[in-house]
């Protein structure tokens, strides 16, 4: 830990602190001074005046130690995050129509009579939606509707709460969705009606902005370094679910009752935790909203949570005395900008810092990219050669790559592994279009499958992780609304894109998407490096 130049510096305010220390540990002390020491850092030095002071709050979150805390909160989160994708993952089975021992070509009003000839042996006959609702022979609006509903509440939601969250914090919206979410799911299981299931879906979708976004900026603004490691690991286990459950319904139970009751425990048994072990507010968000004294005490339960050594908590002690002086010294400017911040119009804001439109368009199309292609590849498996057990969990084989997500920004950047993911994904939709629609070549076309779908979900990885470089915090979680917003609404196009009798049509959406996704991202243009602060 680098903080000798500053202890020594400031041996005036804290020198009694360090006469405690042994001979040793003053030498190192001693060795380390006047280590990496910008100009402005040394003019604060000189002067001791805090305007000149270049210090910010992203250094304050890299001196608190990495230990305990954080990785209980990263499991616990990585444990919450899965549950939307047990639903939105799984329409394509929810929605699976049995396999019927009668003659094809049945009318509407047959509906009663072709339930009872479901021929319940085979393995795609499910007990799903369809069986329950008698929509064995039902309308083609009935059985979209349900998809319909959670796409239309995901985009109802994305431009209200991640806005909410920039403004009153993170922590209060991860603990309302874990209840949203569980009541929502309890509907589907307890209360077998049609309507009922389409407000639930609604409400499910109405959640995911609070915990894809705001619950995910919650845990990464506690993980300074290791966003795209962690990033990764919440889209891999994720897309696992795409393997897990076709596993489930083929081995365990024909009953997709199953795959709701899993998210309903994980959101019953979030909320136990949340109630038995104290969850802090965002340390970042408090320090730029001037809630200095939550803060530090919210410091102090994470150094006894990590039962972390005294000189490490004496360093950011003192590094967080230096953050609010300089906040202080500039108190009337601070409070004049964040006055006019609240009046500022949507149009204001977002020409308040340079770049900000460029890379909200450039991210826009981006992650209208990822998502059309993701959910596209998604409605196609069922057209595609081979089984759709297989087939999806191919697909979700895809997750995989997200495990390599943290090694490749560290040889390519953020920006440079999400012109990687849309690379892979121009490669493989140009591949699949060169395929028969009757190819007997199943592995060579499932591995193609594999890496189309590979690149896609590596785009959503590097999106979110990407953010964090790109917006400021107070826009942040509001750039996360808008990106899903469009995103999710254009992608409410990809099913009937996919219901396209040519097949040419579906793959050349996927070669523009890829070809869009490589322009927009390789236009980015990310902030210049932050200068080296001495501790």
């Amino acid at each position: 830990m680098n903080f000798g130049s500053f202890l020594l510096s400031q041996s005036s305010i804290i020198g009694h602190q360090i006469s405690g220390m042994s001979e040793h540990q003053q030498y190192e002390l001693q060795q380390q001074k006047g280590k990496y020491m910008p100009a402005g850092d040394d003019s604060f030095f000189k002067t001791g005046d805090p305007n000149v002071d270049p210090i910010q709050v992203g250094d304050v979150m890299k001196v608190i130690p990495y230990g305990r805390y954080q990785k209980f909160m990263t499991v616990f989160y990585l444990y919450m995050f899965v549950t939307t994708a047990f639903l939105s993952f799984n329409f394509a089975f929810f929605l699976m129509p049995p396999v019927f021992s009668c003659p094809d070509g049945l009318d509407q009003a047959a509906s009663s009579r072709c339930q009872k000839m479901i021929n319940w042996e085979h393995r795609y006959s499910l007990y799903n939606w369809i069986e329950r609702f008698d929509l064995e022979c039902g309308l083609k609006f009935e059985i979209g509707l349900f998809g319909s509903m959670f796409f239309l509440g995901y985009i109802s939601s994305c431009l209200i709460f991640p806005p909410l969250a920039d403004a009153y914090g993170r922590k209060r919206f991860a603990v309302g969705v874990c209840l949203q979410q569980a009541l929502c799911f309890a509907a589907l299981l307890f209360f077998p009606n049609q309507i009922v299931y389409y407000v639930a879906i609604f409400f499910i979708g109405f959640s995911v902005p609070s915990k894809a976004m705001i619950a995910y900026t919650h845990l990464m603004e506690f993980l300074p370094g290791r966003v795209s490691t962690v990033s990764g690991l919440v889209f891999f286990i994720d897309g696992m679910v795409l393997v897990v459950s076709p596993l489930l319904l083929e081995h365990l139970s024909k009953d997709t009752d199953w795959l709701l009751y899993i998210p309903l425990f994980i959101n019953v048994s979030g909320l136990l935790v949340f109630s038995i072990v104290y969850i802090p507010e965002s340390i970042k968000y408090q320090l730029e909203k001037g809630k200095f004294d939550q803060a530090k005490r919210d410091i102090d339960y994470i150094f006894k949570f990590n039962r972390s050594n005294p000189g490490d908590q004496l360093v950011c002690n003192s590094l967080v005395k230096r953050f609010i002086d300089k906040k202080n010294s500039n108190l009337e400017i601070m409070l004049a900008k964040n006055q006019k911040a609240r009046t500022m119009t949507f149009m204001e804001k977002l020409r308040s810092e340079p770049h900000l439109i460029h890379n909200l368009m450039m991210m826009i199309m981006a992650w209208v990219s990822g998502s059309f292609s993701f959910y596209l590849l998604n409605f196609l498996i069922k057209y595609m050669p081979g089984d759709i057990y297989y087939n999806s969990m191919v697909s979700g084989l895809s997750a995989i790559a997200l495990l390599i997500e943290g090694k490749l920004q560290k040889q390519l950047d953020l920006k440079g592994g999400q012109i990687l993911s849309f690379v892979l994904s121009l490669i493989a939709a140009i591949l699949l279009s060169f395929f028969d629609a009757n190819s007997e070549q199943l592995l060579l076309y499932a591995l193609t499958l594999l890496l189309a779908k590979s690149g896609a979900t590596l785009s959503f990885g590097f999106a979110y992780a990407i953010h964090l470089e790109l917006f400021p915090s107070h826009f942040l979680v509001t750039s996360y609304g808008i990106c899903n917003f469009f995103c999710r609404g254009l992608t409410m196009l990809a099913p009937m894109v996919a219901e396209f009798e040519d097949r040419r049509v579906p793959l050349a959406f996927l070669v523009a998407l890829g070809l869009m996704g490589v322009i927009a991202s390789s236009l980015l243009k990310k902030k210049p490096p932050a200068q080296p602060i001495t501790i």
